[in-house]
């Protein structure tokens, strides 16, 4: 199991610039990555290419879910 934080610095229509940390064997420690917006079926996904596979975050609600090949995190919006 790791542990995953993400920060959105900012976000337009087509790329989000984001903050990650993760304690994992392939990754550990923040990483500022540049994620592509795309809106699928009324929900905005920010996609990105990790070491470990590709990483999908999902904004639904006050929430961003996050998939990998590793599995899934739910994150909630810290004001």
């Amino acid at each position: 199991m790791y542990k995953e934080f993400v920060i959105v610095e900012k976000i337009d229509e087509e790329k989000a610039s984001l903050y990650v940390w993760r304690d994992e064997v392939y990754w550990v420690g923040w990483k500022r990555v540049e994620a592509k917006v795309i809106k699928r079926r009324g929900k905005y996904k920010l996609w990105y290419q990790a070491p470990f596979g590709e990483v999908v975050n999902t904004l639904k609600g006050e929430y961003l879910v996050s998939s990998s090949p590793q599995g899934s995190s739910k994150f909630r919006r810290v004001p």
